[in-house]
């Protein structure tokens, strides 16, 4: 984990290559491996410091064999621009669900690692969302104040 700057995005990004490689097809002779690489980027997409040591089942293994750091903090907040930005925090997961919604479409098994704390982060959400939908920002914001882009991870969850 980066403070200010977790990065909890940009591996829930890097799963989608090898997501689309593995669904496109499932055969290959590379396709284990790229399964594994889709649960090692999901799982380190939501991990939080207790992971690295949790004997908890994913995917097959203990999640702390899966686990190599951490992009949210206990609470299940994370920062970016230096801040706990709520937008940021729901992208990994917001990009988990999204990739589980195409597992699911190809008729595949959806791995469990896309679902690792998705729920936690969610409540966490739930906290500062205005009935409007709308976030609280209550670290402040460097961009846009009206940004509707979590209307879908609402949806997903």
């Amino acid at each position: 984990m980066r403070a200010g700057d977790t990065k909890a995005e940009e591996n829930a990004w890097d799963l989608t290559a090898g997501s689309a490689a593995l669904l496109l097809m499932p055969d290959h002779a590379h396709a284990r491996q790229w399964r594994e690489a889709v649960i090692r980027y999901a799982v380190n997409s939501m991990a939080v410091p207790a992971d690295r040591r949790s004997k908890k089942g994913v995917d097959g293994r203990p999640l702390r064999e899966w686990a190599t750091t951490a992009q949210y903090y206990p609470d299940f907040t994370t920062e970016n621009h230096g801040v706990f930005h709520p937008v940021y925090a729901m992208v990994a997961p917001a990009t988990l669900a999204q990739a589980a919604v195409v597992f699911r479409l190809a008729g595949q098994p959806v791995p469990d690692a896309l679902k690792l704390h998705a729920k936690d982060v969610f409540q966490m959400l739930l906290t500062i969302v205005q009935d409007d939908g709308e976030w609280l920002y209550p670290q402040g914001l460097d961009w846009e104040l009206h940004d509707y882009e979590h209307l879908h991870f609402f949806t997903e969850m």
